[in-house]
Formats: structure tokens, C-alpha cells, sequence
């Protein structure tokens, strides 16, 4: 009798621990983190782009043939992957 005690009480614990495991690990209906824009702006009016990291600059620029790195030694730079950028930040 005590052996069935003790497996009922078991059981009751197993099925708390699902619940609130389903609790906490169901997904939630909110809205995602990275719909909402970062910054108010027309990615097409952006001509430079700059990023700064301690001691290291990086600017890109903007021209007739896509974006480029400013600055002496100029070099072609993914213009898709600046436009994807300017894109989720706007």
C-alpha cells in the first residue's frame, strides 16, 4: 500500500513539472523583437556609413556603381549586404 502511495505522489510531481515546463517553455504571442525599426530613415537617401570600434574606423561610401570604402585604395564592398543593413535598421 505504501509502494502505491509513494507512486501516485510521484506522478502528481511529474505532472506539475510538465506544466510548468509547458509554461514556461510555450512559445509567447508577442510581437518579435526585430520588426520594430531602429531608426527613422530612407535607406536609399544614405550616402556613407560609418563603424567605429575602439582604435578602427571603417567608412563606406556610396556611388554610381554601388558602395564602396572610402578613403585612398578605394575597394568594392557587397553592395547587397550594406543595402540588407541600411534595410533592418531603417
Amino acid at each position: 500500500m505504501r509502494q502505491l502511495s509513494y507512486t501516485r505522489w510521484l506522478t502528481a510531481l511529474l505532472a506539475l513539472q510538465l506544466v510548468l515546463a509547458a509554461a514556461v517553455w510555450w512559445p509567447a504571442r508577442t510581437e518579435p523583437a526585430g520588426s520594430a525599426a531602429l531608426l527613422d530613415f530612407a535607406p536609399e537617401q544614405i550616402d556613407r556609413v560609418r563603424v567605429a570600434d575602439t582604435g578602427q574606423t571603417v567608412e563606406l561610401r556610396k556611388t554610381a556603381r554601388g558602395w564602396i570604402t572610402a578613403g585612398p585604395g578605394s575597394v568594392p564592398v557587397a553592395t547587397a549586404r550594406v543595402e540588407g543593413l541600411l534595410n533592418r535598421m531603417a
